[in-house]
């Protein structure tokens, strides 16, 4: 038997081992979207990323016979533990090779560290709160997820519930053939909803991006409030939300939808890179990044809705259906073949409903463990 040794991650040379090992791990794995590592470094910064204005996280790696082998990165948010009157930390940017006995060591590490902060609750994968990337991909293995979806090889899911960690809850994501566009019966459902309750739903003005930033801040924070492990984004965070996406709005559609001139929900839809990631492999040295930019610009045959959030006061008003009838038709015209939405909550039927009844049909399923540490 070969020792498993874990180290944190406290200095450039350990993050550099962190973030490599993925590109071992999936070497021959066709549907793995690379990252771009200086993004991925920029996220583990806590000099740079905002969640280290008000949390805290440790990574940490596994290593084997001289070889790095796993990785794991748990975190405390204060503010979600003050909401949910919880003692709960997360784990993310889970990775392992098929070893028991290094997802083990990798998940004794973490719940350690948590527990050394009081914390009960060990909850993910979560980077960070559900406002980044989550979920554990259990079904619909057979596509590279969109961006910023996560992706994994199947066993992972028998080491973590091998180490006790059970279901919390499921996450749906949806696909969209863009191209077939939206029933006809519920075209004419939805646009006689814009006229009755006078819905205006519009494209961001990227001349006003900044005001426009605060209104979808205000609506997100606000939709999504009383879902299950939500914690609102705090402007640090959503200003830097905005900073990563807004050279992405030139291919994407961002919509907001008004009643009255009032500011009551929102859609944000990206292109979707992983394509492209996967064709440069994540490096944008020597000739990626211009890759990149003319894929950008020629290649875009699919999108992602990220976020799609209706203020509650509002829903049952067809704004949601607005809000995706009028997205699928700006990519469609766009030229964009493929949509996919997700993720939402199993258990939010009112989203999912419409998102059916539009024509989406759900192509994968995550999972969040949970598990108590102490």
């Amino acid at each position: 038997m070969v020792s498993i040794e874990i180290r944190p991650v406290r200095d450039r040379a350990g993050q550099r081992d962190f973030i490599r090992l993925p590109r071992a791990l999936y070497r021959d794995d066709p549907l793995w979207p690379p990252p771009i590592d200086f993004e991925r470094r920029a996220f583990l910064d806590r000099r740079k990323h905002p969640f280290f204005l008000h949390g805290e996280a440790q990574a940490f790696t596994a290593w084997a016979g001289g070889e790095c082998v796993g990785r794991i990165l748990v975190a405390e948010d204060p503010r979600y533990n003050e909401l949910h009157s919880s003692r709960t930390g997360t784990f993310g940017l889970f990775e392992s090779r098929d070893d028991p006995a290094v997802s083990g060591a990798l998940l004794d590490a973490g719940a350690a560290w948590l527990r050394g902060r009081g914390l009960k609750t060990l909850i993910g994968p979560i980077d960070y709160s559900t406002n980044y990337p989550c979920g554990l991909l259990v079904e619909g293995f057979s596509s590279t997820p969109s961006l910023l979806l996560n992706y994994n090889p199947r066993y992972y899911g028998g080491l973590l519930e091998g180490w006790g960690l059970r279901k919390a809850k499921d996450l749906y994501s949806f696909w969209f053939a863009t191209a077939q566009g939206v029933p006809e019966r519920w075209r004419r459902i939805a646009e006689r909803a814009r006229r009755r309750n006078r819905v205006r739903v519009r494209p961001v003005e990227v001349r006003d991006f900044d005001a426009e930033l605060t209104r979808i801040e205000r609506i997100y924070n606000g939709a999504w409030e009383k879902n299950w492990a939500a914690v609102p984004m705090t402007h640090a965070e959503f200003q830097h939300l905005g900073k990563e996406v807004r050279p992405l709005l030139g291919r994407g559609v961002v919509l907001i939808a008004e009643i009255d001139g009032e500011p009551v929900g929102f859609s944000l839809t990206l292109p979707d890179i992983n394509p492209l990631l996967q064709r440069i492999e994540g490096k944008l040295w020597p000739f990626g990044a211009l890759r990149l930019l003319w894929g950008l610009r020629h290649g875009v045959r699919s999108m992602r809705t990220l976020a799609l959030g209706v203020l509650e006061g509002y829903r049952r008003r067809g704004v949601t259906e607005l809000l995706i009838l009028d997205t699928i038709e700006m990519a469609s015209a766009d030229g964009v073949q493929m949509c996919e939405m997700g993720w939402t909550l199993e258990d939010n039927d009112l989203i999912n409903r419409s998102i059916e009844s539009l024509g989406g049909s759900r192509i994968r399923r995550f999972r969040i463990y949970e598990r108590a540490i102490a």
